[in-house]
Order: structure tokens, then C-alpha cells, then sequence
């Protein structure tokens, strides 16, 4: 019988017992032997759940039981789950962990004292949301030059921004429902927030609020008339609306910004776009941190309009585009707007 432990019982530490409860006969077909939970290292009072005759709060009881093969890590951080990795390692025993941040931060540290003990450090479940990914590339495709690996930040993150791209949910509540639904700890810190470094240069940051008016523009056919001398009836040219449409870009970055537009027509529309009475398509906004303590941030309007071209139906007039570039030109925000439908007015 292989005996292991787990520390931490929250989400991920939580879903690992459950995974024995549940599968505990197949696991134990694949191994060979049965695999028994001892204990359960969790400063939270485990007395009323069907692990309570597993709860220890002291590491050295796992530490010193010689019988003890395997630990699973579940603590998070970087703190006491170093510390007891550490000396789980030492003391000759496996470890497996989903914990990124102290395999970012100490892996290669962790590995050379698992190489050393002649023991596994094992961490495929915090890569891809515990996709099996790192096996294949070590083993699978061994002999393989890999050439690039892209892919999300994590799970988490994913399943926050999807929400948000797609349904338009508010990052509060994606980040609850992804708690709910346990993709996320109930302290996502590690997940959802930045961490200052100390003496790391401050990267370029894009941040940019983005205001559309209403984009329905209407057009007005030509007045029709009847030519007696051709026989024919003659329609004057029509027009479109001569308002311009705002867009309004607000620089909350710390490094100033450009907004380059451009308009993509469907059909043989043309669009212009103007500030301050004069044709341009770019818009430049400073950053907040050149203003003087209390300024309100930067901000300032794009104005677009139609003019060329005729319709007879409500329809998609194009698609505006904008690229948003620190100073030194290089992208990092593609945003798109399409154009509402437009309303056709008929000349009595």
C-alpha cells in the first residue's frame, strides 16, 4: 500500500481526496496497489468534514513517518509551501504539485535536491490546467526540435477573459463564477494580481478608456422630379447627415499613447475622420504621470463621418478600426467598432 499525504485542503487539495474517494479502485488498478490518504496538513478545522480523522497541523508528523512515500502539495505561494516542499524532498520523499508560482520562482532549486534524494518533483498539474503537457514534450516528442510553445496565462485568467470578451460579463463577476465553479482559490490573488518587484523597471502599461457615440448615420435620397422633355424621372444626388460621430479616448497608461483609425467601407462608402475641424487619423494623448498632482487624465476626441456613396436600405456601413501604440510605436491594443445600421430617409 503507497502511502501519502496532502497539504493544503482547499480547492485544488479538496479536489485530490475527492478524486481518491471517487476512482480510488482504478487508481489502485493502474498502480498496482492501493494508494491510502494518511494525512490531511491544513490549519483550518477539518472536524466536520469525512477527513477530520486525517487533519495534522504539524509538518513533522509527515516529516518523520517512515512509511510516508508521497506528498501533494496544494499549500499555494511560495512561503510555507517552499519550506515544507524543501523538507519533504530531504527527508526522501515524492512531491507533486500544482503550484506555479513556486515552481516559477524555485523548480530548478526543488529539482536539484529531488535529484539528489534520488526522489520525483513532479509539477505537470500546474501547467495548462493539468493538461499532460510536459510529459509529452520530455518523452512523446523527445526527439523533436520544438519551435515555439504559445498558449493562455492560465485557466483562471482563460476562463475571466473569455467572460468578459464574450458575454460581456464584469471582471467581479467572472471571477466569482470562476470560484463557484472551482477553477479559481477562494484567495485568487496569485491568479488575478500583479506583484511589485523591487528595483524591476516599471514595464509599459496600456490602459485606455474608449467612449463611441451612437454610429447610426442617416441618408436622405435625392428629390425625385419628372423630366418632360426626356420622359425620365431625374434624381438629384442624395446626402448623408453632415453630424460627425464622437470618439473619445481617455489615457489612464504610464507612458503616452497614440490611437491610430481607419475605416474599412462595405460597398462604396467613403468616411473621414477630423479633429478639431482638420483631417487626420491619428489621435495623441500624454500620460497622467507628466501632468501636474491632481490632473485629471488625459483625454481627447476623434470625430468621424460619412460622406460618398449611396444606399436605399438599412445597412452595415464598414467597420472602424483602431491601433493603440505606446510612444515608441510598437502595437499592443487592437480595439473594432462596426457601424450600426444605417437609416435611409426617402425625398418627398
Amino acid at each position: 500500500m503507497a502511502k501519502f499525504a496532502i497539504m493544503g485542503f482547499g480547492t485544488v487539495g479538496g479536489g485530490v481526496a475527492e478524486v481518491l474517494r471517487l476512482n480510488g479502485g482504478a487508481i489502485a488498478e493502474k498502480l498496482g496497489e492501493p494508494l491510502s490518504l494518511q494525512y490531511i496538513l491544513d490549519l483550518r478545522d477539518l472536524s466536520e468534514t469525512p477527513y477530520a480523522d486525517k487533519a495534522v497541523k504539524d509538518f513533522s508528523i509527515l516529516e518523520n513517518d517512515p512509511e510516508l512515500e508521497l506528498v501533494v502539495e496544494a499549500i499555494g505561494g511560495a512561503k510555507a509551501a517552499l519550506e515544507f516542499t524543501r523538507r519533504a524532498l530531504l527527508a526522501g520523499k515524492h512531491v507533486v504539485t500544482s503550484n506555479k508560482e513556486l515552481v516559477a520562482a524555485h523548480g530548478r532549486e526543488l529539482l536539484e535536491i529531488a535529484r539528489e534524494k534520488n526522489v520525483n518533483y513532479l509539477f505537470e498539474a500546474s501547467v495548462g490546467g493539468g493538461i499532460p503537457v510536459l510529459r509529452p514534450l520530455f518523452q512523446c516528442l523527445a526527439g523533436n526540435q520544438i519551435q515555439e510553445i504559445a498558449g493562455i496565462l492560465n485557466g483562471t485568467t482563460n476562463y475571466i477573459l473569455t467572460r468578459m470578451v464574450k458575454d460581456g460579463a464584469t471582471f467581479a463577476d467572472a471571477l466569482k463564477e470562476a470560484q463557484a465553479k472551482g477553477y479559481a482559490e477562494a484567495d485568487p490573488t496569485a491568479d488575478v494580481q500583479g506583484k511589485y518587484m523591487a528595483g524591476a523597471k516599471s514595464p509599459v502599461t496600456i490602459s485606455a478608456d474608449i467612449t463611441w457615440e451612437d454610429m447610426t448615420f442617416e441618408y436622405t435620397e435625392g428629390e425625385k422630379t419628372w423630366n418632360p422633355e426626356t420622359h425620365q424621372v431625374d434624381q438629384a444626388d442624395g446626402k448623408w447627415t453632415s453630424d460627425t460621430k464622437a470618439i473619445t479616448f481617455t489615457n489612464h497608461s504610464n507612458v503616452g499613447i497614440m490611437a491610430k483609425f481607419n475605416f474599412a467601407p462595405e460597398g462604396d462608402i467613403e468616411g473621414s475622420f477630423t479633429k478639431d475641424g482638420t483631417s487626420t487619423d491619428k489621435l495623441e494623448l500624454d500620460t497622467i504621470k507628466n501632468l501636474e498632482e491632481g490632473s485629471a487624465a488625459p483625454s481627447d476626441t476623434m470625430n468621424f463621418g460619412i460622406t460618398g456613396g449611396a444606399i436605399s436600405e438599412n445597412c452595415k456601413l464598414g467597420t472602424i478600426t483602431v491601433y493603440i501604440t505606446p510612444n515608441d510605436n510598437s502595437n499592443y491594443i487592437l480595439t473594432e467598432a462596426e457601424l450600426t445600421e444605417a437609416a435611409v430617409k426617402n425625398a418627398q
